[in-house]
């Protein structure tokens, strides 16, 4: 493996740990916690494992395309494409957000994330 691709894999497995941390810390704790994050830097893709409370199994969800936004006090990382393994919620999910669901995170997170992403 060349060192450029070695170095941009450790730095994305960086930003997994920090985006899911922060997300267990502030977004999720109420509800459960990922398990696990991984994302595809190229092709914009991720698939997460979360744990809901209640739950005895976790949930896989796949998202087909994600972006980072920032600006006009709307910053966050705007998810398209979500799948998960519970029927139940892609209905929830396309009913709810059709054009895709945006997860709101502070301005300087979502600009190291997109510069490493």
């Amino acid at each position: 493996m060349e060192i450029g691709k070695l170095a941009r894999n450790m730095a994305v497995s960086g930003v997994c740990l920090t985006v899911k941390c922060w997300l267990n810390l502030y977004l999720i704790k109420e509800y459960g916690e990922m398990l696990k994050l991984e994302i595809d830097s190229e092709n914009r893709t991720m698939n997460v494992e979360v744990l809901l409370k209640g739950e005895s199994a976790p949930i896989r969800i796949h998202v087909g395309r994600y972006d980072c936004v920032t600006g006009n006090g709307n910053s966050g990382v705007v998810l398209q494409e979500i799948s998960t393994s519970r029927e139940w919620m892609n209905s929830l999910i396309t009913n709810l957000h059709p054009d895709g669901l945006t997860i709101p995170m502070d301005e300087q997170i979502v600009s190291i994330v997109k510069g490493v992403l």
